[in-house]
């Protein structure tokens, strides 16, 4: 069963089965006749304008695709920078005690970080003892959130 044939533009057109054709000539009857320059006319017409939509869709697409890739560069550029080193001099905020995941600063992620393993029963180092009374337990990580927002420590 073809459903394609060509045209003489070298076009696919879609082709109904002939018994399907001729059942439906045979139950609706043949109808008005229509000269072949104008039913080439109208599918030429028909064809211009789904074209031009596929274009329109195209641009459409690239212009999406565009506006979603400059948000997106926008974003990364304003995203502060997290990681960065405050102000304090790397030799003494690298050496605090309270820089648990040693990223430079004491800061609530070096609580945070305590507090997870604490509350997941995960091995803890033992000079993660920031107070001193022989535990890892909420206490030390009390401490370090103290020290996370001391501003004098910022202050250095």
């Amino acid at each position: 069963m073809n459903l394609h044939k060509d045209n003489a533009n070298g076009n696919a057109d879609p082709q109904a089965p002939k018994g399907l054709v001729e059942d439906l000539r045979l139950l609706y009857g043949t109808g008005a006749s229509v000269p072949p320059e104008v039913d080439a006319r109208v599918l030429e017409t028909a064809r211009s304008r789904f074209a031009r939509r596929r274009v329109a869709v195209r641009v459409l697409r690239w212009g999406a695709l565009t506006a979603a890739a400059g948000v997106l560069l926008v974003s990364i550029i304003s995203i502060p920078k997290w990681h960065a080193p405050h102000n304090a001099p790397a030799s003494q905020v690298a050496k605090a005690r309270e820089d648990l995941n040693a990223d430079g600063r004491v800061d609530i992620l070096d609580a945070f970080l305590l507090a997870r393993l604490i509350n997941e029963s995960r091995a803890v180092p033992h000079n993660w003892d920031l107070n001193g009374d022989g535990k890892i337990d909420k206490r030390d990580v009390d401490l370090v959130a103290a020290a996370a927002v001391n501003l004098k420590r910022r202050a250095l």
